[in-house]
């Protein structure tokens, strides 16, 4: 029996081509929160949303960071998931399995007074007629929260982290309702122990902590974490090489 090669190759190529033909892109952003804030400058502020992918292949989703218009003093840069980017890499390629999908933040560190805004912008790989973008809007009002203390004592609590963010060192102010043992580490966003204290013992009241830099940090978002017989708070710093 003589075999038509040529029949099932054609008709190989035309069973692939309908997979492919039949193949849909799709993402949704879904924004946690106002996309519209505002807050005292020298505050850290994090805008949240998922990222997910709807169509039915995987898909790299191209990540950015456009139309910038900030002061020039402020600083903006974005995570993904766990990983956090440097202010300078403004585009990030995100890699989503079928239905998968992560965690974008977009952090805003207004050092002064002022106007600042920004567009998230996403846009399929598979089908680059599929995008979309979100504007982020901050204004910054009052006094910088480095400078402020709080009259009264009211639980364990991280108050502010200043100057954030930092280049050699910043300084971690806390507050304490009693006298106990407090300890302080810092952490990668990828969970990496950085750098941490010994536990010492403070008075009630509000204190503050330095933490230094340390020569293997790259730029980037860190996680600073203290304990205390209260409970854990959680906050964090960027660091700037």
């Amino acid at each position: 029996m003589r075999v038509n090669t040529k029949f099932f190759l054609a008709l190989a190529v035309i069973i692939a081509f309908t997979a492919t033909g039949f193949a849909q892109s799709g993402l949704n952003y879904s924004h946690l929160g106002e996309t519209e804030v505002t807050v005292p400058f020298g505050e850290l502020y994090v805008y949240e949303g998922i990222l997910t992918n709807t169509g039915d292949s995987e898909d790299i989703i191209v990540v950015s960071l456009r139309h910038d218009d900030v002061p020039e003093n402020w600083h903006t840069s974005m995570c993904i998931n766990s990983t956090c980017y440097p202010p300078f890499l403004r585009e990030i390629n995100d890699t989503l399995a079928v239905s998968a999908f992560d965690t974008i933040y977009v952090d805003f560190y207004p050092a002064t007074e002022g106007d600042g805004s920004l567009y998230l912008h996403f846009q399929s790989t598979n089908d680059p007629a599929i995008m979309d973008s979100v504007f982020l809007s901050l204004h910054a009002r009052g006094e910088a929260v480095g400078d402020q203390t709080p009259a009264t004592v009211n639980g364990f609590e991280i108050l502010s982290v200043y100057p954030n963010p930092f280049n050699s060192a910043t300084r971690v102010q806390f507050t304490l309702p009693s006298a106990g043992n407090v300890e302080l580490a810092v952490f990668s966003m990828d969970g990496r122990l950085i750098s941490e204290m010994a536990p010492r013992e403070v008075v009630a009241g509000t204190h503050s902590l330095l933490v230094q830099a340390t020569p293997d940090m790259s730029s980037g978002v860190y996680l600073i974490r203290m304990q205390s017989s209260f409970g854990n708070a959680f906050t964090r710093a960027f660091f700037i090489k």
